[in-house]
């Protein structure tokens, strides 16, 4: 850390014969103001500084914009980032990125494109006389123009809408979704591509209805036979159809018509999975629970990829809900038999991978759990450890956070927040009071051994500046996530810690109320011996004689 902040500090001197490890890198000729500028560069980090910038505290790659701000999503693999999921899990995930990566173009393009705005608007204001109306549509014509030219550049944007259209296209029957990506990215599509969709959309519709009308002829043919079987699996198949085209409502209601027909604890359990995720994809969370205790109450056996897709459910349902450490505990259950598969459909598929249990399960675990459960979590949940496996960075951040690196911990936060969560369409919504969380709870675990902390060393420990750290320990004090005392002269924290005494006398009162239950479930027990009335258990198959 305090290479770094000398190799910061130092970057614009000339004072070469008192700094023996510094090279000279790049000479750098300004020609409107004829000056020559030295530009000094640490020999030993030129290398890595060419290739690209290092976070500091974690050794990994930062991803830098051009203004010196990270790029969200600028490390993400495509591919990987849709491996294992089905159809409907896929265009969920692919909407959600291109929603992200349009509000942050619509933000950083608002920012960089102000100026333009102004410029433009000046000279429209000039030279010709026109209405102030007409002079606003004007510019902000031309700055959507701009914002849409730059998107279509962006490469990660440019794949998740061919991608999108591909998987429409293909694998579902949603004409509705088609005709609003026609509408709502009119300036992507060639006018080849418009026609070739809406020639699509023209023969999917009735190749649709002719589906639909079979399906529902079948069902009714099985509803007049009376076959409870054949009528649970024609209620199946018209909500996998309904969920192709994109009808979650009407889906929902054919899966619900499932239970009725429901003879056996299995399929119990698969209309209700069935319906946890529909609900989860419509984002109506509120039933979900209700529908995962009753499978629960029905799983009797041990059916591993079952119960892991109703933990998953439940750990999502907990994480919308804000309940950090019951989601964690959720994911901690899963086993490595969540992406096993029974069922060729779609809905049936699991919603979460492996690299999806280990991102949600750490982070809601950092969020809420002690040094303990984290312990155990790391070290001792085998199922768990597998997951960790397979991202290794959400590993490490755990690893670091267990071993008190918080400037590490929280540079792959970072990275995980730019690359992952933002792209997670479940983890987004909670992604800034997670990443706050769990730094507060860094602060808390780092303040634990002491009585008193420098706040400098502090500062130095979190590679961040004084000022901003002493401005995040006085909210967390005012808030009462702290109980300490700041020496804004000193600059020195001191723990108050006034409750020792009446915990110590609760602890005791606790103790002695254990002691007294359990010394009376003693003399209970030895005065049923000495009086012999004790229930005896009879292993005669033959009805005991009356008294």
């Amino acid at each position: 850390h305090n290479t770094y902040n000398t190799h910061t500090h130092t970057t614009h001197t000339t004072h070469t014969t008192h700094t023996p490890n510094l090279t000279l890198a790049t000479l750098r000729y300004a020609t409107q103001s004829s000056v020559m500028d030295f530009s000094l560069e640490s020999s030993r980090d030129r290398d890595a500084a060419e290739a690209s910038p290092v976070v500091p505290g974690s050794g990994l790659p930062s991803i830098d914009a051009g203004d010196g701000e990270r790029l969200v999503g600028a490390e993400i693999d495509l591919e990987e980032h849709l491996q294992g999921y089905g159809v409907l899990q896929q265009i969920t995930r692919l909407r959600h990125i291109l929603s992200v990566l349009e509000r942050e173009e619509q933000e950083t393009g608002t920012l960089s494109g102000a100026r333009t705005d102004n410029d433009q608007l000046q000279v429209l204001r000039t030279s010709r006389k026109q209405k102030e109306e007409d002079v606003q549509v004007a510019v902000s014509s031309s700055s959507e123009e701009r914002q849409k030219k730059h998107i279509c550049s962006h490469p990660l944007w440019t794949s998740c809408i061919t991608r999108l259209v591909e998987l429409v296209r293909r694998d579902t029957l949603n004409t509705k979704l088609m005709r609003q990506l026609l509408q709502q990215y009119s300036f992507f599509f060639d006018q080849a591509t418009r026609k070739d969709l809406e020639s699509w959309i023209r023969g999917t519709e009735p190749r649709a209805a002719t589906k639909l009308q079979r399906l529902e002829d079948e069902l009714n043919t099985y509803k007049t036979n009376l076959i409870r079987e054949s009528i649970r699996i024609g209620n199946n198949d018209l909500g996998d159809f309904y969920m192709e085209c994109g009808q979650l409502e009407r889906a929902r209601r054919s899966f619900l018509n499932t239970q009725h027909f429901s003879t056996i604890p299995k399929h119990v359990v698969q209309w209700c999975l069935n319906v946890m995720h529909v609900c989860i994809l419509a984002g109506q969370y509120i039933e979900v629970m209700h529908l995962f205790e009753k499978a629960k109450r029905e799983l009797k056996s041990r059916n591993a990829p079952l119960s892991s897709k109703l933990y998953s459910c439940a750990g999502l349902t907990m994480l919308w809900q804000g309940e950090y450490r019951s989601a964690a505990q959720n994911f901690a259950l899963i086993t490595p038999h969540l992406t096993s598969e029974t069922s060729t459909s779609a809905i049936q598929k699991a919603m979460l991978q492996p690299r999806d249990v280990a991102l949600c399960g750490g982070l809601c675990a950092l969020a809420s759990y002690d040094r303990e459960s984290l312990h155990e979590l790391l070290f001792q949940n085998v199922h768990f450890k597998h997951f960790l496996e397979s991202f290794p960075l959400v590993r490490e951040m755990m690893l670091d956070f267990h071993a008190s690196r918080y400037a590490s911990c929280l540079n792959y936060l970072e990275r995980l927040r730019l690359n992952h969560i933002a792209m997670d369409p479940y983890l987004a919504p909670k992604s800034e009071e997670l990443c706050k969380t769990i730094r507060r709870r860094a602060i808390i675990q780092y303040c634990i051994p002491f009585v008193s902390v420098d706040l400098r060393r502090m500062a130095a420990a979190f590679e961040s500046d004084l000022p901003s750290l002493e401005t995040e320990l006085v909210s967390m004090i005012l808030c009462g996530d702290l109980s300490a005392r700041i020496c804004s002269q000193t600059k020195v924290l001191f723990k108050i810690d006034a409750k020792d005494r009446s915990r110590t006398f609760e602890r005791a009162l606790e103790l002695g109320a254990l002691y007294q239950e359990q010394t009376l479930q003693m003399l209970v027990r030895v005065s049923s011996l000495q009086s012999k009335s004790f229930a005896k258990s009879c292993r005669q198959s033959t009805p005991a004689s009356p008294p």
